[in-house]
């Protein structure tokens, strides 16, 4: 038979997992914008993974039997009605369960183009802390595998972890970045050029819609590159100012970071997103052109045109505006027989 002191890590646990589905373990904002602006390893953010601990055990005391404190050393087999011991503070047990550090999920993916932000929040709820905690491990992680590294983002691989090796948060961290580094290796990739592969890599992955164009996408960074002009990727500008849709306004492109693309010439200083194996082949090698434009035609088939010249991109600038007008256009009615 349990102890209660079993049985409230067991709620503790269960709570934490319920917490782990919902839309608040993926939300922390708040490091976004620290991560984002500042490429800092360290964030101010309130530790909102602690918060649903504790909501998630109350959830499941309240789940459990109706009304009433658990008595101190009984079991859930034994609880059936409040004792003497309802108003009395929590035993100290509970308090240990809720503070040791708790993995409560044996997976974790991170799909491709996931940013730093997202994959934090996924290891902070799967290990029940901040995600300013998992950002701090994650960037030790990488400072030790990979010290070349100009930032954290980009250095996880996108993969499913199994995590029931991995009892702690270290030792979590520590196998995402070493895939990677493995990954690299596999690939080719010189490491005097992990940096660069990894950033052009991300930017391919975020600005491709289909992967036919990944190839020639990379070409693209790469002939714009060679001739001195600005990247003016909308994807750099999204990873510094956040915003719904896939468009940028005048605004968001005069934000003032390293990152924008439209204001500062060459590569961002790091990744701005988890690039996949594809994305880091087509770096390696990519397809052979002279262009030095694309743009998406049609957003719903992501059909997107390559030009060697602006006057050639002008016109297919055009036809993404002529499919978005084709979307405005109200359909014809028939008329009433």
């Amino acid at each position: 038979m349990n102890t209660a002191h079993e049985e409230l890590a067991q709620i503790a646990r269960a709570g934490a997992g319920r917490f782990a589905e919902t839309s608040l373990a993926s939300s922390h904002a708040s490091v976004t914008r620290r991560v984002r602006r500042h490429r800092v390893a360290r964030a101010t953010v309130t530790s909102v993974a602690g918060i649903g601990v504790i909501g998630g055990a109350v959830w499941c005391l309240d789940a459990f039997r109706p009304g009433g404190t658990l008595a101190p050393g009984a079991t859930m087999e034994s609880t059936t009605a409040p004792s003497a011991a309802t108003n009395a503070p929590w035993p100290s047990p509970i308090g240990e369960a809720l503070q040791e550090p708790m993995r409560v999920v044996d997976t974790i993916t991170i799909p491709r183009g996931t940013d730093l932000e997202a994959i934090c929040a996924k290891l902070a709820a799967a290990y029940l802390v901040s995600p300013d905690d998992a950002l701090a491990a994650i960037t030790a992680s990488v400072q030790q595998l990979a010290p070349e590294a100009a930032t954290a983002e980009g250095w996880i691989l996108p993969h499913t972890f199994d995590l029931t090796a991995s009892p702690t948060l270290k030792d979590a961290s520590d196998m995402l970045v070493a895939a990677r580094v493995r990954d690299l290796t596999d690939l080719g990739v010189p490491r005097a050029d992990w940096q660069t592969v990894i950033t052009k890599a991300s930017l391919v992955e975020r600005e491709a819609k289909l992967n036919v164009d990944k190839p020639k996408i990379a070409r693209v960074i790469d002939n714009r590159l060679a001739k001195g002009m600005k990247l003016e990727f909308d994807s750099t500008i999204k990873y510094i100012a956040p915003s719904e849709g896939v468009f940028t306004t005048d605004a968001d492109r005069a934000t003032d970071s390293p990152y924008n693309t439209y204001l500062y010439q060459g590569l961002p200083p790091g990744a701005i997103a988890a690039p996949s194996d594809d994305s880091i082949r087509d770096v390696l090698n990519p397809a052979e052109g002279d262009w030095l434009f694309f743009v998406t035609v049609n957003l719903d088939t992501g059909e997107t045109a390559f030009a060697s010249t602006f006057p050639e991109h002008q016109k297919n600038v055009q036809k993404l505006q002529e499919w978005i007008n084709a979307q405005e256009t109200p359909t014809p009615q028939s008329p009433a027989s």
